[in-house]
């Protein structure tokens, strides 16, 4: 009664096991990439379609199916692998159109499973154009989706029966032979017993076809195929296991009068087939001779104890033997045997759980742990019945070892459903589920006139923003509207509004998690194409997301610097997911939400991230940023700072990483001693500088006097005593903008002026305007003097619309990230493939650092002891960045940068064709920054500058 009862319970544990928690969305084979990306526009057709996978596959038992827009299956060749059968490839039999594709694909691995998924791509037009319905694709940085077929009944039937069947012969076997030594048994006895015998063998000879069979049908399309039995590794193992079986069916028929011989051939039959289902399942995937030679000896170890069992019970209870007398004489191999099963259990339960994850939080490792307690259950009831068995007057050890048999074969169940679940070697943790870049969702709409920047932000259910960046050659627009639908939701129709800059905005309530879509229109136009805009940061069980927090001008007059800004953090973010994110597998989120560059909003959205539960910051960015720092800091949030245009400040958990105003002020002076006024025409030595009467703008200003003097020449400058102090004549902001295009040129006139500074907030405001204006309507007729740019207002922006003054280098500036670093190299050819129709900028390689920041210092703990801990003492998180901030006030910024300069080709010197093209993996469209000097420049080390005496926040 209290057996079956047991048996009772351990199904009902079994079950529960593998119906809770998180299913394996992602089996044995899993998908990690696709060619073409899945998700993005290739730019010209492929010549094959492949997906990569975890573990090898077989072709033969593969399908890759490609279907275009209309349904049509597209031709293409037979499925041929590559890297031993991680990469399944088929080659189009005809080029393909410029179209959105469809690829439906299923793996046989190399474990016998298969895995199906899908993705879809497109394929840009000749001229370089998305395809139509582009829009609708998820975008770069997400893996193809995946999911697998278990086991069928007849397999784990089959594997579960014929591992049982052949431990008893194996361990039967072993036992008669010891209790023939010793004298024990009777030959009468031992007769019976061995009845049972050959039912025995005929069920290890079942289970072997039948393992042969479903290995022949496990293909794709699960038809019959015998040669998947000799093309899988799963095939060959199970043809040779009936191979085996034969060959020794056959030896066993002819000496089965042979009594001695027969016992010992009997011995190895069953064994050999025992150790031969070591060669199945997960060991298959990436075999090695160590990691065999422990599963072969843990199978056989296994089936000596748990065979052993049923051959003690068998032997008392057909042939008469005193369970007793059969214990003490199998007692030593047992506990052999189980010592080894757990030393090997345990080096293969690590390699195939992998992760701490998925020890708990998967099906595979539930089942591990319950293995594992099931088999400390069968030690302690092994050591009662061995006490028993050793005590003449105690209770025989009967009852103990038929509980311990029960349980053994209760683990065996378990061992036998492992081989069908996916285990966490090469399966992604829950930060590498669904899309890296968890936050903001930004897509590009194709305008008549150009590409629109699409954004939802935060992309979470609730309050959102919905923007729309509309391109320069967009005319006048006098409306703009958006028909908004998500799932399960009917089309709703926004009216956007204008908040300064080139972007519109609305308010949106956002209900569901999933894709939503966006149609763009334009002054009442054609509505382009719809957009997707994903909603939602993908969870799993037992790994909540860490919040990094960004507020950010998404809306207003910064709208479309503090998205490149935000879209940086992204990326670098990303880094962080795609390595499995943080303990526990934990995903990274850029929590973003919008100031509308207003101080009131910047506080209502830092007391809404607190709410969310933040944990700290990078990414706030535009007007407003300076209060969102505060408050933030206030909070005892850590806070990265990327964005020149957030003031300096000595409030503790803040850290600058953008130029300190004062070392930026330094290098100008610098640049302007060393380079520009050697190279002059002026008369007399004058820099003109139209600085802000605020903290940046006086910290500035008392750097640029610093730096044009002698004391401050860094090495790599010439710089002779007799070389006259330029005089710093202020201008006063607006000064500019009040002049005309005649009077403006005067006062730029290489002649009269050695060098204009020009610092000020609103990335210049009505002055700076005024000087895009001169560039564009007579840049090229003008001999103008350097126009040298603060951090907060050099832009690619600035300098495209500063006309012939933008592309004849005048507009010039400096920065702390180089955009000729590795990092920055790396980053301006990403972002066009991760975000269509998006260029790199200097805004978006600022936020790329402040990101790798803050990922860095999450990877040292998640508290804000910890971030800070790190940020105070950081390692080279970045080759962007020429140096960090200061250790002793880091919220002031970086001292360190690098002088800049835009560098442009004419169209027709731009390779790719003898018009010329847009070059998407650069900072402007026909052209890149430059980097005008190898030294930096600054408060660099042995100069014996200081920050001491500058104005102080």
């Amino acid at each position: 009664m209290i057996l079956r009862q047991f048996v009772v319970v351990a199904v009902v544990a079994l079950s529960a096991l593998l119906g809770s928690g998180a299913a394996p969305a992602a089996a044995h084979p899993n998908a990690i990439q696709s060619t073409p990306e899945a998700g993005s526009v290739a730019p010209e057709a492929p010549k094959a379609i492949s997906i990569a996978l975890s573990e090898p596959a077989v072709a033969r038992g593969s399908t890759l199916k490609v279907t275009g827009p209309d349904g049509k299956v597209v031709a293409t060749g037979p499925v041929t692998e590559k890297a031993n059968g991680q990469i399944l490839s088929v080659v189009p039999r005809t080029t393909l159109a410029s179209a959105i594709y469809t690829v439906r694909w299923s793996a046989l691995g190399d474990d016998g499973h298969v895995v199906s998924g899908s993705f879809r791509f497109g394929v840009a037009a000749a001229n370089g154009d998305d395809p139509p319905g582009a829009a609708s694709l998820t975008g770069a940085g997400q893996r193809p989706e995946s999911s697998a077929a278990g086991d069928s009944a007849i397999r784990w039937a089959g594997r579960w029966a014929g591992i049982l069947v052949a431990s008893v012969l194996f361990a039967g076997l072993l036992l008669l032979h010891r209790l023939r030594r010793a004298d024990e048994i009777t030959p009468a006895a031992e007769s019976r017993i061995l009845r049972f015998a050959p039912i025995a063998w005929l069920v290890t000879v079942l289970a072997a076809f039948a393992g042969a069979l479903t290995s022949a049908t496990a293909g794709a399309t699960g038809e019959l195929d015998v040669g998947l039995l000799t093309d899988s590794a799963t095939g060959r193992a199970d043809l040779a296991r009936l191979a085996f079986v034969a060959v020794a069916t056959v030896a066993l028929l002819v000496v089965r009068r042979q009594r001695r011989v027969r016992a010992w051939a009997g011995l190895v039959a069953a064994g050999g087939v025992l150790a031969s289902y070591a060669f199945s399942g997960h060991v298959l995937t990436e075999p090695s001779v160590p990691y065999l030679l422990a599963v072969v000896v843990h199978v056989l170890a296994a089936g000596l104890w748990l065979g052993g069992l049923g051959a003690v019970a068998l032997a008392a209870r057909v042939g008469g033997v005193e369970v007793r007398t059969a214990l003490r004489r199998y007692a030593g191999i047992a506990i052999g045997a189980l010592v080894v099963v757990v030393l090997t259990g345990v080096a293969a339960a690590i390699r195939e759980v992998a992760h701490w994850y998925f020890l708990t939080w998967s099906g595979y490792g539930r089942v591990v742990i319950a293995k594992a307690a099931l088999v400390v259950v069968i030690a302690v009831i092994g050591l009662i019945a061995w006490r028993r068995s050793q005590r003449e007057r105690e209770a025989g050890p009967g009852r103990a070892v038929g509980l311990e048999l029960v349980v053994g074969v209760v683990v065996l169940a378990l061992a036998v459903t492992l081989g069908a679940l996916v285990q966490g070697r090469e399966r992604p943790l829950p930060a590498q589920v669904g899309t890296l870049f968890a936050g903001p969702a930004a897509a590009t709409a194709v305008l008549d006139t150009g590409t629109a920047a699409v954004g939802l932000a935060p992309a979470r259910v609730g309050d959102n923003v919905l923007t729309v960046a509309l391109p320069p050659e967009t005319p006048t627009a006098g409306k703009v509207s958006v028909l908004l639908s998500g799932p399960g939701e009917q089309p709703r129709t926004l009216e956007l509004q204008q908040n300064g800059g080139r972007t519109w905005s609305a308010p949106v309530d956002v209900s569901s998690n999933g894709q939503w879509r966006a149609e763009v229109t334009v002054n009442g136009g054609e509505p382009a194409q719809a957009v997707a805009l994903e909603v939602g940061v993908p969870e799993a069980p037992g790994a909540t997301p860490v919040n990094v927090i960004a507020v950010a001008d998404l809306s207003g007059p910064a709208a479309e610097r503090c998205r490149a800004h935000v879209l940086g953090v992204q990326m670098a973010l990303a880094r962080v997911n795609a390595d499995g994110g943080l303990d526990g597998g934990r995903k990274v989120a850029l929590l973003t939400l919008d100031s509308g560059g207003t101080a009131d909003g910047a506080r209502k959205a830092v007391a809404r991230a607190l709410r969310a539960g933040g944990i700290a910051s990078a990414g706030t960015c535009g007007g407003g940023g300076s209060e969102a720092v505060e408050a933030m800091a206030d909070a005892d949030i850590p806070v990265v700072v990327g964005d020149p245009a957030v003031d300096p400040t000595e409030t503790p958990g803040v850290f600058r990483l953008v130029a300190d105003p004062f070392a930026q002020g330094i290098a100008l002076g610098q640049l302007i001693r060393g380079r520009i006024q050697p190279a002059g025409v002026a008369d007399e030595p004058v820099v003109r500088a139209l600085v802000a009467d605020d903290l940046q703008g006086r910290r500035l200003l008392a750097g640029l006097k610093l730096g044009i003097t002698p004391e401050a020449a860094p090495e790599g400058f010439a710089d002779p005593s007799s070389r006259p102090i330029p005089e710093v004549v202020q201008l006063e902001p607006g000064a500019l903008a009040a002049l005309d295009d005649g009077a403006l040129t005067r006062v730029i006139d290489a002649r009269r002026t050695t060098a204009l500074v020009v610092d000020l907030p609103n990335a210049g405001g009505a002055d700076v305007g005024a000087i895009e204006r001169l560039g564009r309507a007579r840049g090229d007729k003008v001999l103008t003097s350097p126009i040298l740019l603060s951090e907060r207002v050099l832009s690619e922006t600035v300098v495209r619309a500063s006309g012939a003054l933008g592309h004849l280098g005048a507009v010039q500036g400096v920065s702390e990230v180089s955009t000729s670093s590795t990092d920055g190299v790396l980053y301006r050819m990403a972002v066009p493939q991760l975000f269509r129709g998006e260029l790199a900028s200097l805004d978006g390689l600022r936020g790329y650092a402040a990101g790798r920041a803050i990922a860095e210092a999450l990877e040292t703990g998640t508290s804000s002891k910890d971030i800070v801990a790190y940020l105070s003492s950081p390692d080279v998180f970045s080759s962007a960045l020429l140096a960090p901030w200061s250790r002793r006030s880091p919220g002031l910024g970086s001292t360190a940068v690098v002088p800049l300069q835009p560098q442009f080709l004419a169209p027709t010197l731009i390779p790719g064709s003898s018009g010329g093209e847009r070059q998407d993996d650069s900072y402007f469209p026909e052209g890149n920054w430059t980097v005008t000097s190898t030294a930096p420049l600054g408060l660099v080390p042995g100069l014996g500058l200081s920050s001491e005496g500058s104005p102080r926040p």
